[in-house]
């Protein structure tokens, strides 16, 4: 695998790969119902060329570069808005219509990458190539399927009624290049959970032993694996991946947590997107110096004056900027995928609702507010299990803080009416309207979610 230096070596070669052979500018583009072309990948050199762009593709502008994170969290009551962008009014107000401008981005961009992915997988295995052994063919390969289910569950959660495993609103699949593929309706979501499942399950056999947190491995599948076995509620899964990424021992909570954000490749990341001053994060542009949103002074409120979070989230609090923290105060600052904390959080949830006890939960919870500073919670604390869950959610939206869980937790757990007085079913963005509106030119139906 390429160190990280190489990676940006091939940055200009990747970004023609993608510009010739993914199109040009969103905005520049008439709708489609399919998304174009095809990377060359005819040796050794060209895969790693397209699996580096794979990468690239999650770091783009309308993805965890930038649109998607602060999509999902500016939904949430912890940011106020003071943007110019109808789509951002849209999200801070909790009414996004389908012809949202950040919604349509963001599912282009998914889309995009999965392409991206199925190229990958489909020709990669048949590469004649003396150079490029059959392990290495493997590894890039694990590492496309790892990645197009990552997408495939940001898509389902995103767009799709990930917490009711019998609606038949899942997000269309597409597994084969661009050019093979023809236009897909939409998959129930249970198809959509087996799709993620199938390709996380594939790629485990591939990828390697080593721990990397900036390279798809064994363990980044078991975290992935943990976080959609909690949200299709298979409880017991959910628990063993969780406990083998814990066990693992390629991994520790940092002492301190203002050093989960301050280095690279920390030994709490299981996955993360590195950035540079060269291929800066557009994140802090989007707050940094536009200004865009400011943190909500309510969300101050619920920390504990003893915890060391809220020291690393307001260092000068006075309602500056979201990106005055010490969390993403620099362009280079890393999109943090999955950490360590996931994982105790997802083990104490699962146990707690697979024995219906919420004390099963305490032991992993207490690792997190520990190292927080915080006193450990007590088995008189927490009454029954909606205490639990709602303890729970509010440890994490202190833990994850603009790392876009917000927004999920509270609709897998159907919490939008009670929290903030909104129809369940904006729970989902809707699909983007031109999708809709090219399939009805085909001829064809995409139907859009329930409520929109």
């Amino acid at each position: 695998m390429k160190s990280i230096k190489n990676r940006y070596i091939f940055k200009l070669s990747i970004l023609v790969f993608l510009i010739l052979f993914n199109g040009c500018n969103v905005l520049d583009q008439e709708p489609k119902n399919q998304f174009d072309g095809q990377i060359p990948i005819t040796d050794k050199f060209s895969a790693q060329g397209a699996l580096n762009g794979l990468y690239d593709a999650l770091q783009e502008i309308d993805y965890y570069g930038a649109y998607f994170p602060i999509s999902v969290d500016m939904f949430t009551e912890d940011l106020v808005i003071s943007a110019f962008w109808d789509s951002y009014k849209h999200l801070d107000s909790h009414y996004v219509p389908a012809t949202s401008e950040n919604i349509k981005l963001i599912w282009l961009q998914m889309y995009r990458t999965i392409n991206v992915a199925n190229n990958i997988i489909y020709y990669v295995p048949g590469v004649d190539d003396p150079l490029f052994t059959q392990d290495e063919k493997n590894e890039i390969v694990g590492a496309a399927e790892t990645i197009r289910g990552m997408v495939y569950f940001d898509l389902l959660r995103t767009f799709g009624e990930h917490w009711d495993s019998g609606s038949s609103f899942g997000v269309p699949i597409r597994i084969e290049p661009a050019f093979n593929a023809e236009f897909t309706p939409r998959s129930t979501v249970a198809q959509t959970y087996q799709q993620i499942i199938t390709d996380l399950q594939n790629a485990e056999s591939k990828l390697p032993d080593a721990y990397h947190p900036a390279y798809m491995n064994k363990q980044t599948v078991a975290a992935l694996l943990a976080r959609t076995y909690l949200y299709l509620r298979d409880y017991e899964k959910a628990s063993e991946y969780a406990s083998a990424v814990i066990t693992s021992g390629n991994y520790a909570l940092q002492e301190n947590y203002a050093s989960v954000f301050s280095q690279k490749n920390s030994s709490e990341s299981i996955f993360e997107l590195n950035f540079s001053a060269q291929d800066p994060s557009y994140y802090l542009r989007e707050f940094g110096e536009r200004d865009e949103a400011t943190i909500s002074p309510d969300f101050f409120d619920i920390f504990d004056e003893n915890d060391t979070r809220r020291a690393t989230i307001f260092p000068d609090f006075d309602n500056e900027n979201l990106l005055t923290t010490e969390k993403y105060i620099t362009q280079d600052a890393s999109a943090f995928i999955i950490r360590l904390a996931e994982m105790y959080t997802i083990r104490a949830e699962a146990n707690a609702i697979l024995l219906n006890d919420p004390n099963a939960g305490i032991a992993d919870l207490n690792v997190i507010r520990l190292r927080a500073g915080l006193s450990a919670l007590q088995p008189g604390d927490l009454q029954n299990m909606p205490d639990f869950i709602n303890i729970l959610l509010e440890e994490k939206r202190r833990e994850f803080y603009a790392e876009g869980h917000r927004y999920f937790d509270l609709a897998r757990h159907q919490k939008m009416e009670e929290v903030y007085g909104i129809e369940n079913f904006r729970s989902i963005f809707p699909i983007p309207f031109v999708e809709i509106l090219t399939a009805s030119g085909l001829g064809l139906t995409l139907q859009q979610n329930p409520g929109y």
